[in-house]
């Protein structure tokens, strides 16, 4: 992210929020912890926050009374100014940090002292600590960030998959995807995967939620707005955050010499060419993110990051397709449903539709290529990237579910609409079916088939959970589309006119 990036005012709010919240849950954090309610009484601040091209943050410590809120200090009374981008803010992945400034403005003072504040840069944590020979610990703790496909790996070799990007601080919901053959295993013969350390197994349906439930039950967290536990891993639980964006660059940095990953190389090769997209926009997820795949049987599955790059890469893709010869082409172009590779138990959702809405999403691929004699499939999975992210988790108050709703609607908000957790803002043409409701705001889709199912400015029909969603500041209805009863009732689709 440069500093000419333009952000919308949404895009600039929602950097701005989910700051603000980060740091309002590391001070609750602080306050609970007694030891440290007694030191945050010795440290008093006033710091600025300046986002790059976004704004600012006021952030105040006086006496163990805080308070961080949108704005700017007037000049002379901040004692610090930290100005940098938002992804170098939040982006704990990346060793590096550049984009970074901080500006020492005056001195700290603890406990009646004059220090200067420090800032380290420690592993991969940006760190504000006051002078070393304080022995004071971090004011601001580590803090592990987590979105969508990043992948917690847990002492017993347990990998988890994050799913979508509302979480609590420093953890994770997730699904469960493998488990080392050590302390599971399964006659499904498509669920044995391997790679230099041992056998695998990958779990189907809900499988992996039962064995959770059944043997390890400590990896699940308490969501407080839903008001149950649900699959998640604390970041003091995880021994390794596999992400799909530094598989990738170790891939690229020294490549396996197989001919899947050259095909691999060969599909970024291809897009990289005829687009202005680069390596650094692109992860990869699934068999080859962790090292299970075969060469003969893989599919390449990559994680696209970023509105604008997957923008761009739907419209370099939609090139390839328009050329027969090309060795890109769309995996839905001539899909016979007559003969489906996959079962199918959607009741208002038929396989004879489903092949014209994936054919639309543009993100299904297949190469022919010429490292191996065979067409194999790629996936460009779409995440958001950090800038994007607005976690509501640290507002959230309650989540109700108050019945099943089936309602005609037009999209006009689609700008989510490829991530997981899916999202449609829409406005209610017609209720078919359920509670008349008039403040039903969005749709929430966990279903992976009715990702990007529908475009802005179309009339839908869509059919699932109503729920009632109390934030801190906003109250509304959503319509919810997840794993749990009447799922195969689920739909999300155009509407018959």
């Amino acid at each position: 992210m440069t500093e000419e990036t333009a952000f919308t005012e949404e895009e600039k709010e929602n950097q701005i929020e989910m700051l603000i919240n980060t740091l309002h849950s590391l001070m609750k954090e602080k306050q609970e912890h007694s030891k440290w309610k007694e030191k945050l009484k010795t440290i008093s601040f006033k710091i600025n926050l300046e986002i790059i091209n976004v704004g600012s943050i006021k952030f105040i410590l006086d006496n163990g009374v805080y308070s961080v809120e949108k704005g700017k200090l007037p000049q002379g009374e901040a004692i610090l100014q930290i100005r940098a981008t938002f992804e170098n803010y939040f982006l704990f992945s990346s060793r590096q940090i550049s984009n970074f400034s901080a500006i020492f403005l005056r001195n700290l003072k603890i406990k009646g002292k004059r220090h200067l504040l420090t800032l380290l840069k420690v592993g991969n944590v940006l760190r504000i600590i006051p002078n070393p020979n304080l022995r004071i610990n971090t004011l601001l703790t580590d803090m592990t960030q987590f979105r969508d496909r990043d992948a917690p790996i847990t002492k017993e070799g347990i990998i988890f998959r994050t799913y979508g990007y509302t979480h609590p601080l420093n953890a994770c919901f997730c699904d469960v995807e493998y488990a080392p053959a050590s302390i599971y295993s399964t006659s499904d013969p498509r669920a044995i995967r391997s790679d230099p350390e041992g056998l695998y197994y990958k779990f189907y349906f809900d499988g992996g939620l039962q064995f959770i439930k059944k043997k390890y039950p400590q990896y699940q967290i308490s969501h407080k707005a839903l008001q149950k536990k649900l699959v998640g891993v604390d970041q003091s639980q995880s021994v390794q955050i596999r992400r799909p964006d530094e598989s990738l660059r170790t891939i690229l940095q020294n490549p396996p010499d197989n001919k899947l990953i050259d095909t691999l190389l060969e599909v970024l090769d291809f897009v990289t060419d005829h687009s202005q997209l680069r390596p650094h926009h692109f992860g990869v997820f699934g068999s080859i993110c962790h090292n299970f795949y075969h060469v003969d049987y893989s599919d390449i599955d990559l994680i696209i990051y970023g509105r604008k790059a997957l923008k761009e890469l739907r419209e370099t893709l939609l090139d390839f397709y328009q050329q027969p010869s090309f060795p890109i082409q769309n995996e839905f172009t001539g899909w016979n449903y007559q003969r489906p590779t996959k079962h199918w138990y959607f009741k208002h959702y038929s396989i004879q539709e489903y092949p014209f809405y994936e054919l639309r999403k543009l993100i299904y691929a297949v190469i022919r290529s010429k490292a191996i004699n065979r067409p194999i499939k790629i996936e460009f999975e779409p995440v958001k990237n950090w800038s994007e992210i607005q976690n509501e988790y640290p507002n959230q108050v309650r989540i109700e579910r108050t019945g099943w709703i089936k309602a005609i609607a037009q999209v006009f908000d689609d700008r989510d609409a490829f991530n997981m957790e899916s999202i449609y803002k829409i406005e209610i043409l017609k209720i078919l079916e359920g509670p008349k409701i008039d403040d039903i705001i969005r749709i929430l889709s966990f279903v992976e088939e009715f990702r990007g199912q529908v475009q802005k400015d179309e009339e839908i029909l869509v059919e699932g959970n109503i729920e009632r969603v109390i934030l801190r500041n906003q109250e509304f209805h959503q319509i919810t589309l997840s794993y749990g009863p009447r799922y195969y009732d689920q739909t999300l689709k155009l509407s018959e006119k």
